[in-house]
């Protein structure tokens, strides 16, 4: 995760955790490098997310992977 962000956020070591678990699932899942642009975006979203008070896995997991819109049919 993006170092910087970490720092300034003054998480708890649990928060790291949680966070550095669900930023390596979804890096995963979008087959990105762990410091490619990708990896910063979802790092800041995660980030974001956890302070705007979502501090579960799946609530991270959920809101960290991008939405698709599908287009309806007819």
């Amino acid at each position: 995760m993006h170092r910087s962000l970490l720092q300034a956020a003054g998480f708890y070591p649990s928060d790291l955790d949680l966070q550095k678990r669900v930023f390596d699932v979804l890096r995963a899942e979008d087959q990105c490098q762990p410091r490619s642009p990708e990896a910063e975006d979802i790092a800041t979203r995660l980030v974001n997310l956890f302070e705007s008070g979502r501090n579960t896995e799946a609530e991270l997991l959920e809101g960290g992977r991008p939405r698709t819109q599908f287009r309806k049919v007819g």
